[in-house]
C-alpha cells in the first residue's frame, strides 16, 4: 500500500531553518604554545582566529507582498483566530504568525485526530502563476491552501455487504452517500479511478495486440491478447449501482434514517456526521479559478476500497508511482483579501468545515480499523 498515512501533523509551514549550536572552540594562549624541541617552524606559532557568528541570520525571507501579510495577521486577530502570544512566539515575522495561528486554530475542530489518518500541509502564497507568467491573484489578494501529503486508507467492502444484508438497497445507499459527501470537499481513491486506470489498460492492450497482428508477431487479435493478464474490471459489488445511474439522495437518506437504530445503526451514524458536516456551503467570492496554473487535479485524500489488494487498491499502488512527476492543485484552496472582513469569514468558514469532514472521515477511518483488528484477534486461533 501506497502513502497511507501514520501519524502526520496537519500544518507543518516554516519558511527559517532551525537555528544551528554553534560550540566555542577553545583557543590556545600563544604564550603558552611551545614548538617542539628540535623543530624549526617558518612561521612563529599564533593562535587560531575563528569569526564569531553569533547574531547572524540563518535564513532571508524576501516577500513582495508584505502588507498583505501584516493585513492577513491583523484579520486573523480581529477574527480571534490568532493572538499576541503567538506573535511573540513567531518573532513578529508573519509568515510564521498566520501559519502558526491558523494551525492552532483548526485544532478545536479536530485537527489532531486528522493528523493521524490524513496528511496534510498548509501553504500560504501571494501569487499563483499561469502558463505565461501572469498571477491569477489581484493585487492585495493572499492564497489560502491545503495540500494532501498522505493518504488516508478505509476498508468497507465487509460493511456494505453487513448493510445490505440487513436490507435491501442499503449498501447502495450507504456508499453513494458517503461519495456524494465526501466529493463536495476532498478527492477520493476509489472504485471509479481504478475503472478509469482499467478502461485505460485494456485500451493500450488492444492496441499493442493489434500491432501484433500488424507486424506478424501473431496470427489473430484474440491470439495476441492471450499473452497479456488483464485486471478485472469488477470493482464494485454486483448490489452497488454505477454513480452514473439514477440516484435520489433524499431517498438515500430517509433509507439510512430509518435504520440508523439497527445492528450498523454505528456506521450508518458516523455517514451522517460525515453528510452533515459537508453541508457548508463554498462561497464564490473566494473561489479560485486555476486556469491551467496546475498540471494535475488534487491528490487523493483518502483511498476507499472494498478489501485489502483489491483492484482499487492495486491501480492506486501503482498509479501513486508517478503522482509527483506533475504539479497538483492544491485539495483546498480559498483567495481572499485580508481587508475584507467577508471574504474572511468565508475563507475560514470553508477551512472550518474542510476540518469537520476530514475529522468525521478520520473518527470512521479509525472505528472501522479498531472493527477489523478486533476480528482478526478473534479469528486467530489461541496458542494451547
Amino acid at each position: 500500500m501506497q502513502n497511507v498515512n501514520r501519524n502526520v501533523l496537519p500544518a507543518r509551514v516554516s519558511r527559517k531553518s532551525p537555528q544551528p549550536r554553534f560550540q566555542r572552540s577553545r583557543i590556545a594562549n600563544p604564550a603558552t604554545v611551545v614548538n617542539p624541541p628540535g623543530v624549526d617552524l617558518l612561521a612563529p606559532t599564533a593562535a587560531l582566529q575563528l569569526p564569531s557568528l553569533a547574531g547572524v541570520p540563518t535564513s532571508y525571507s524576501h516577500r513582495t507582498e508584505s502588507q498583505a501579510l501584516y493585513a492577513l495577521c491583523r484579520a486573523l486577530v480581529t477574527e480571534g483566530v490568532g493572538d499576541g502570544e503567538l506573535w511573540q512566539t513567531a518573532k513578529a515575522d508573519p509568515y510564521s504568525f498566520a501559519a502558526a495561528s491558523i494551525t492552532k486554530w483548526i485544532t478545536q475542530f479536530g485537527s489532531d485526530t486528522v493528523a493521524e489518518h490524513i496528511g496534510y500541509d498548509l501553504l500560504i502564497a501571494d501569487r499563483i502563476d499561469i502558463y505565461g507568467g501572469d498571477s491569477i491573484l489581484d493585487e492585495g489578494e493572499l492564497f489560502l491552501a491545503v495540500e494532501c501529503n498522505c493518504s488516508g486508507y478505509l476498508q468497507i467492502g465487509w460493511m456494505l455487504a453487513a448493510l445490505e444484508s440487513e436490507a435491501a438497497g442499503l449498501a447502495n445507499a450507504f456508499y453513494r452517500t458517503l461519495m456524494v459527501s465526501l466529493y463536495r470537499w476532498i478527492c477520493t481513491w476509489d472504485h471509479s479511478n481504478a475503472e478509469r486506470v482499467i478502461e485505460f489498460e485494456r485500451e493500450c492492450t488492444q492496441e499493442e495486440a493489434e500491432y501484433a497482428v500488424q507486424t506478424g508477431a501473431a496470427d489473430t487479435v484474440e491470439q495476441a491478447l492471450s499473452q497479456f493478464e488483464l485486471r478485472s474490471d469488477e470493482v464494485l459489488p454486483s448490489y452497488i449501482a454505477p454513480l452514473d445511474s439514477k440516484f435520489s439522495l433524499p431517498k438515500a437518506l430517509a433509507l439510512l434514517s430509518a435504520h440508523k437504530r439497527g445492528r450498523n445503526g454505528r456506521w450508518i451514524s458516523q455517514l451522517l456526521q460525515i453528510h452533515e458536516a459537508a453541508r457548508g456551503k463554498r462561497h464564490r467570492d473566494v473561489t479560485v479559478d486555476f486556469r491551467n496554473a496546475y498540471d494535475d487535479g488534487p491528490l487523493p485524500c483518502a483511498v476507499i476500497v472494498m478489501q485489502q489488494n483489491d483492484g482499487i487498491e492495486a491501480t492506486f499502488d501503482d498509479s501513486s508511482q508517478h503522482f509527483y512527476e506533475v504539479e497538483h492543485e492544491p485539495v483546498l484552496s480559498v483567495r481572499v483579501d485580508p481587508r475584507n472582513p467577508r471574504q474572511m469569514k468565508h475563507a475560514l468558514a470553508a477551512l472550518r468545515t474542510f476540518v469537520q469532514v476530514n475529522y468525521e472521515l478520520s473518527i470512521l477511518i479509525r472505528d472501522v480499523n479498531q472493527h477489523l483488528e478486533k476480528e482478526t484477534r478473534e479469528r486467530t486461533p489461541r496458542p494451547r
